[in-house]
């Protein structure tokens, strides 16, 4: 391949658009080892509890303060701030939400390919990525632990779930959400 600006250099504002991140650099473009994505979360909003199996990750926070839950339940809970890192090791669960009225920007850094598949995937509706996540791409969400974090947190939406939340059958928000991935209560 013949390296050029055009294709070293990704300018503020480009990269692919998906349902749930920005894709700056594929894998595919590095050999395969990671790719390079941008997200935001809006306040309070949470990016739902999950575990990858086949990847590890990184954030970089560019804007803003996310709070972060790594090990599941119990696990360690701690706030990055616009410059901090934090290492997210495959296998480990873990979730981040926003509760500051300032839009939070980051830059994701996942290990091989398949996280960037799923983001891809996100493209045709989040809620059908994340009900093939597990089988597809080695993603488990934990939907139970998504709302205690949210009642815990004074959370009001799940990043990517952009759901009529009123509409949805159930009495209780737990009773709603599992309704939506087919889960009996």
């Amino acid at each position: 391949m013949a390296y050029t600006a055009n294709t070293l250099l990704i300018k503020a504002g480009e990269g692919e658009n998906t349902d749930s991140m920005v894709v700056k650099v594929r894998a595919s473009q590095l050999g395969g080892d990671f790719s390079i994505m941008e997200g935001e979360i809006e306040h309070n909003q949470l990016l739902a509890p999950h575990t990858h199996h086949r990847e590890d990750q990184a954030v970089f926070v560019i804007e803003g303060e996310i709070e972060f839950e790594v090990g599941g339940e119990g696990g360690e809970r701690f706030t990055a701030s616009a410059g901090d890192y934090v290492i997210k090791p495959r296998g480990i669960p873990h979730a981040f939400w926003n509760k500051k009225p300032q839009t939070v920007r980051y830059i994701e850094l996942s290990g091989r390919v398949g996280f960037e598949q799923f983001t891809d995937s996100t493209r045709f509706g989040a809620l059908k990525a994340g009900l093939q996540a597990e089988e597809k791409y080695g993603i488990k969400f934990y939907m139970d632990y998504a709302i205690r974090l949210m009642r815990e947190h004074g959370l009001t939406s799940i990043r990517g779930l952009e759901t009529p939340w009123d509409k949805l059958e159930g009495d209780t928000p737990l009773e709603k959400l599992r309704g939506l991935f087919g889960k009996k209560s």
